[in-house]
């Protein structure tokens, strides 16, 4: 989402409409699901509100863009959707980790 909005992209832009229709879709499925989508509900408010606030705000956009969201995006469309929940999972740890728990 911050990343999304850095970008001037809408609540509704493409990214955004795609992971969120994996998690409903497709991770809510998943014996780990409803913890993993519990967790992100838990945590993903703080953190977004850390990224919005940092002074490596356009960095971390940039990073988030390139290294996880637009990756997410091209699994999900190649029906990889292990490899995503993955990647995105390893994403949202190092954020976690970097920004949160420095």
């Amino acid at each position: 989402t911050a990343a999304c909005e850095y970008y001037g992209k809408s609540d509704d832009c493409y990214e955004l409409t795609v992971l969120r229709h994996f998690r409903d879709e497709w991770l809510m499925q998943q014996p780990d699901g409803i913890a993993l989508i519990s967790k992100y509900y838990e945590n993903a408010p703080n953190l977004v509100e850390i990224i919005r606030n940092s002074p490596d705000y356009e960095s971390i956009c940039f990073e988030i863009m390139n290294k996880g969201v637009n990756p997410c995006i091209e699994l999900i469309n190649s029906g990889k959707y292990e490899e995503c929940q993955s990647l995105y999972i390893e994403m949202v740890t190092y954020f976690y980790n970097k920004l949160i728990n420095q």
